[in-house]
């Protein structure tokens, strides 16, 4: 498990009780009011089934829905890993550190001008990520240029879960890819010890 506890003797406490409160009131406005863009129509589907008001793309959230739906939430939430020792576990004062995500341009040492970013520097920043101690989980360090952008996300993800055993969180640029990558993660939850389903 990786993570570490800040050395001080309290919890970190960014916001007092009532700027919490003041914050947590403030979402339910925005999300009641102003709503969320959703490009998903399954997405969209399930939502209105639940008591979500949908208008167009726009789901706005009644505050009594998100209350109930905060109400169910585990105090304990695991970011598996292929390599159960990497597994994240959130909800206990612990800090994660990850990689950079997603610059579309690099500047390869030795150089003075920045490029676009090639299946070869997400190759490189992956290992590096894997090897760093303090880095707790991988990102999408870069987007490759040098390939198809309609199947982007499925080659990093597969680059990705081939050179590193930690967790590997996902950020897609389309909902298309998403079986692919539920897919290509539970092959590589099928030579890892201890796994249930995939492995992000």
């Amino acid at each position: 498990m990786s993570g570490f506890r800040p050395g001080i003797p309290q919890r970190w406490q960014v916001l007092r009780q009532g700027e919490v409160q003041r914050l947590h009131d403030a979402t339910l406005k925005l999300l009641s009011n102003e709503g969320v863009v959703f490009q998903s129509q399954a997405a969209l589907d399930v939502l209105r089934k639940n008591g979500v008001r949908i208008e167009g793309k726009i789901a706005r959230f009644p505050p009594a829905l998100v209350e109930r739906a905060i109400e169910t939430c585990p105090s304990e939430v695991i970011f598996k890993a292929r390599n159960p020792e990497r597994n994240i576990v959130l909800g206990h004062g612990d800090i994660h550190y990850t990689s950079c995500f997603g610059p579309v341009r690099v500047r390869r040492l030795g150089e003075t001008e920045t490029v676009l970013a090639t299946h070869e520097d997400l190759q490189r920043f992956t290992l590096l990520s894997d090897a760093l101690e303090n880095v707790a989980y991988c990102l999408f360090h870069v987007r490759p240029h040098d390939h198809p952008v309609e199947f982007n996300d499925i080659y990093s993800g597969a680059t990705m879960l081939k050179i590193t055993d930690k967790h590997i969180h996902f950020s897609q640029d389309s909902a298309a890819s998403t079986d692919t990558l539920i897919a290509l993660g539970e092959v590589a939850a099928e030579d890892a010890p201890n796994a249930e389903g995939p492995v992000f």
